[in-house]
């Protein structure tokens, strides 16, 4: 019995992850290859095909902003890592580490805040209005799926014999 559980333990281990890499992106981050919101979501506003070129050159530009961040921010983890993994710990080097880490994040949060500010400039109250309703209801849709997932039931073998048992 264990045999088996180790077995369709590592097959499904092993499925994840081939599942994992299939469906990575070439640069490989996780996630839309862009930020913001898709472009789709501006089709129910109507706009003129002078303002979604311009909406999706805003969102190139932030892209382009990002792609230079990301690195940095990755090597400031990794180093953080080292730096915690070492044999005996700096506690001053730590905590600059995270500040700069910080600073990173924190320029990450303003260019997608600044990318917002830009796309909402261009629209009129009652476009800015009804996407916010479009990005409500996007959110509200999303929150849902995550909150009707039915839950895997845990359950515990019995350590003498191996039987379920709740």
């Amino acid at each position: 019995m264990r045999h088996k559980f180790i077995s369709f333990f590592s097959a499904a281990a092993l499925g994840a992850l081939i599942i994992g890499q299939a469906s990575a992106r070439p640069d490989g981050q996780r996630g839309r290859p862009h930020p913001g919101p898709p472009m789709e979501l501006f089709e129910p506003l109507n706009l003129d095909s002078e303002r979604l070129a311009l909406i999706e050159e805003i969102h190139q530009n932030t892209e382009e902003r990002l792609g230079e961040l990301r690195p940095q921010l990755q090597g400031a983890e990794e180093a953080l890592r080292t730096l915690l993994n070492g044999d005996e710990p700096d506690r001053d080097a730590i905590v600059e580490q995270v500040e700069i880490i910080e600073s990173f994040r924190a320029t990450n949060r303003l260019i997608h805040i600044d990318t917002m500010l830009d796309v909402r400039s261009l629209l009129t109250d009652d476009e800015r209005t009804l996407l916010d309703a479009l990005r409500e209801a996007r959110k509200d849709c999303r929150q849902g799926r995550r909150d009707h997932r039915p839950r895997p039931r845990k359950r515990h073998l019995a350590p003498d014999r191996g039987a379920p048992f709740e």
